[in-house]
């Protein structure tokens, strides 16, 4: 049967010999416990994995259990036992800004109980960026008004560039504006039409 860590006398006696005894230091196994989270900072809308390892010379230890709780936020679930790796996992959520403190306490047989502690700390959420001109500008009647904006550059560069290319022609051809001709005015301009309108 397995000995509890300390000191113990082992007695050795038979039948017609004398008893013997001699006294035994039992060491205790180098068991190992660790407790690590996923992020050392977080977010108060984010959750960090929190993972408790329980291991003897290497080999996890199966069957601890384990008790979680934290200051600064909430753990679940509040208990959890150790698998054939020897590990239990939680998942941490803060509740305010700060430092958070988790506890993992572990209780088994062969370790009996501990308490292992874990700091995280939380900042506040960063504000969303603000898409409210976006949307502006993509609803009635702004789109309309963005749209001719851009009708109108367009435009504005089609007459440059065809006044531009036109620069060589004749004062008749240069009446011509974009894909159509400009009428010519009589020789006497807007008299001789007024007179032609009496």
């Amino acid at each position: 049967m397995p000995l509890s860590a300390g000191s113990t006398v082992f007695t050795v006696s038979s039948v017609g010999l004398t008893t013997g005894t001699a006294q035994l230091q039992v060491a205790q196994p180098p068991y190992v416990e660790q407790l690590l989270s996923s992020s050392l900072i977080i977010f108060t809308n984010q959750t960090a994995e929190l993972t408790f390892t329980l291991s003897v010379d290497g080999q996890g230890l199966k069957g601890a259990n384990v008790a979680w709780s934290a200051v600064g936020g909430t753990v679940a679930p509040s208990s959890s036992t150790t698998n054939s790796q020897g590990q239990a996992v939680a998942y941490f959520t803060p509740t305010s800004v700060g430092t958070a403190n988790i506890t993992a306490a572990v209780s088994s047989p062969e370790t009996g109980t501990k308490t292992l502690n874990s700091l995280i700390g939380v900042r506040p959420t960063p504000p969303r960026p603000d898409v409210s001109v976006l949307k502006r500008l993509t609803t009635f009647p702004y789109y309309l008004i963005l749209a001719g904006a851009v009708a109108g550059a367009v435009i504005v560069a089609m007459v440059l560039v065809r006044r531009r290319g036109r620069a060589g022609e004749s004062e008749e051809e240069q009446g011509d504006f974009m894909f159509f001709r400009l009428p010519r005015l009589p020789k006497g301009g807007f008299a001789d039409i007024a007179r032609t309108l009496r």
